[in-house]
C-alpha cells in the first residue's frame, strides 16, 4: 500500500503540476494576448495619428502649392507693372524731346522776328524818306497798286494759313507777315527812287 500510496500521490503531485503548469501557461498567455492587443491599440493609434499626420501635410502641401500660385501671380502682375511702367517712361522722354523741340523752334522763332524787328526799324527810316518823294510816288503808283494786289493775294493766302496756327506762334506770324509786307513795300519804293533818282 505504501507503494501504491507513493505512487498515487506522485501522480497526484505530478497532476497538480501538470495543472498548475497549464494554469501558469494559459496565465501567461492571457498575458501575452493583453499585451498584443495593447499592442495592437498602440499599433492603431500610431496608424491614426500617422494618418492624421499624412492628411495635414498634404493640407500643408495643397496650402504651399496655393501660395507658389499666388506668388507666381503675383509675379506676373509685377512684371506686367514693370513693363507698363517703362512704357510710361517712354512716354515721358518722348514727350519731353518733342518739348525740347517746341522750345527750340521758339527760340528760332524770337530770334527770327529779333532780326524782322531790326529790318522793321530800318525800313521805318526809309519809309520817312520815301514820304518826301510822294510826287514821283504817283507816277508808278499803278505799278506799285500791280504789286499790292499780287501781296493782297499772298496776304489773303497767308492770313488763311494763319487761321491754323495757335498761341504766341500766330502773334509772331503775323509781325512776320507785317514785316514781308513792310519789307516788299520798301523793295518796290525803293526800286522806284533809285530807277527815278537823277
Amino acid at each position: 500500500m505504501t507503494t501504491t500510496t507513493t505512487t498515487d500521490n506522485d501522480l497526484k503531485r505530478l497532476e497538480d503540476l501538470i495543472l498548475n503548469g497549464q494554469k501558469i501557461i494559459e496565465h501567461r498567455f492571457n498575458e501575452i494576448d493583453n499585451r498584443l492587443s495593447t499592442m495592437d491599440n498602440r499599433l492603431s493609434t500610431m496608424d491614426n495619428r500617422l494618418t492624421t499626420m499624412d492628411n495635414r501635410l498634404t493640407t500643408m502641401d495643397n496650402r504651399l502649392t496655393t501660395m507658389d500660385n499666388r506668388l507666381t501671380t503675383m509675379e506676373t502682375r509685377l512684371i506686367e507693372v514693370d513693363n507698363r511702367l517703362a512704357t510710361v517712361d517712354n512716354r515721358l522722354t518722348t514727350m519731353d524731346n518733342r518739348l525740347t523741340t517746341v522750345e527750340t523752334r521758339l527760340i528760332e522763332v524770337d530770334n527770327r522776328l529779333k532780326v524782322i524787328e531790326n529790318g522793321q526799324a530800318e525800313m521805318k527810316a526809309d519809309v520817312k524818306n520815301l514820304q518826301k518823294d510822294t510826287t514821283d510816288l504817283k507816277i508808278e503808283l499803278t505799278e506799285v497798286k500791280g504789286d499790292i494786289k499780287t501781296l493782297d493775294s499772298k496776304f489773303d493766302d497767308m492770313n488763311k494759313r494763319l487761321e491754323k496756327v495757335e498761341g504766341t506762334q500766330k502773334n509772331q506770324i503775323w509781325t512776320l507777315i507785317t514785316v514781308l509786307s513792310g519789307s516788299l513795300l520798301a523793295v518796290g519804293f525803293r526800286s522806284f527812287f533809285i530807277d527815278n533818282n537823277p
